[in-house]
């Protein structure tokens, strides 16, 4: 018969994530197991978008891992920088992950060298750094294809296809979510294949193939819906919302804007809100609607702060300037509406 904890770690494997954090804190009432278990359920939390709470349990596993010696007690502090990211504090994020990289890069550790790597990629992306996170991404890229990690190379394929729309090279960004589509699928990762759909129907977006975006995205939703993950289902949303811009549907990209607004707030993700007013700011600008549009970009700017990335678009919807060149991206906005990487 399987442990409480071997059942956790194989519904965490089938994206069983809501099962696999109640197994977690079951088993943590065993004190020999308590601080694995509080690492697991963190993870957890953190991947279902519950980061407030993903952070409480990085933050009690980490002392605990430390008096056992756990060599994964760096682990949790990379999850709690991922746990802050996902919360709107990436200057935070990447001072936990520098340490981190010193740290993998002391103990020639090529495992969580790399694993780090992709954090700090993906961190740097958010920060509004795509040339810099671009260059982590490959790095970890190749470290994985050296160890043979069929899962690390397809996650880090998403991650570089994501980098890569901002930096306006949708076929690239394609290519990239594509192989990482038919690695999740062979290896039936049912979290990873969702995110692989939604990144090709960003990138068929961004190519202007709205009817094969809105497909993908449709996929991607039903299935985050079924995990549990409420922060790749909100940008699913926001994917779709842009999608229906671009087709003139105004009604559907509103409905599809309230819905993820709804998550955004539940995640406490001020990067994900201010897309929102931001989209729902340029819906209002279409249609002539100038005061509203104001209020919302008003609310927009008051979150965008922390974002470089997201202060080009409000800049760019304020009718100044944004300079995507300097920001190392071939991305040029021309008119309303935006198709908006």
């Amino acid at each position: 018969m399987k442990s409480t904890m071997e059942r956790a770690d194989q519904a965490r494997e089938k994206s069983q994530f809501k099962q696999a954090e109640r197994l977690y804190r079951s088993a943590a009432r065993d004190q020999g197991l308590v601080a694995e278990a509080l690492l697991g359920a963190a993870d957890c939390c953190r991947l279902l978008g519950r980061f407030a709470q993903a952070s409480k349990d990085y933050s009690k596993a980490i002392p605990r891992l430390a008096k056992i010696r756990s060599p994964r007690v760096m682990d949790s502090k990379v999850g709690l920088a991922l746990a802050l990211r996902g919360m709107g504090q990436p200057q935070k994020a990447l001072t936990l992950l520098r340490r981190a990289e010193a740290h993998y890069a002391k103990a020639q550790d090529p495992e969580g060298r790399a694993f780090v790597a992709w954090a700090l990629g993906g961190t740097l992306r958010i920060a509004g750094k795509m040339p810099e996170g671009k260059k982590y991404l490959e790095q970890a890229l190749s470290a994985y294809k050296k160890m043979g990690a069929k899962e690390g190379v397809a996650y880090v394929s998403c991650a570089l296809g994501g980098v890569e729309r901002m930096l306006g090279n949708a076929t690239a960004s394609q290519r990239h979510y594509r192989f990482a589509n038919l690695a999740m699928r062979g290896a039936k990762d049912t979290f990873g294949t969702a995110y692989s759909w939604c990144g090709m129907g960003n990138a068929k977006r961004m190519q202007g193939d709205f009817a094969g975006a809105m497909a993908l995205f449709q996929k991607a939703e039903k299935a985050y819906a079924t995990i549990g993950d409420q922060v790749s289902y909100a940008y699913t949303l926001w994917s779709m919302a842009m999608t229906h811009k671009m087709l003139g549907k105004r009604r559907e990209a509103l409905k599809d804007l309230k819905r993820c607004t709804l998550l955004f707030r539940k995640t406490r993700d001020p990067r994900g809100l201010a897309y929102a007013e931001m989209g729902v700011a340029e819906l209002e600008l279409i249609a002539g609607n100038i005061r509203k549009a104001v209020g919302h970009l008003a609310r927009a700017k008051k979150l965008v702060s922390a974002f470089a990335w997201e202060k080009l678009h409000l800049h760019w919807l304020c009718g100044q300037e944004a300079d995507y060149k300097q920001a190392g991206s071939r991305f040029r906005p021309k008119k309303l509406p935006v198709n908006w990487p």
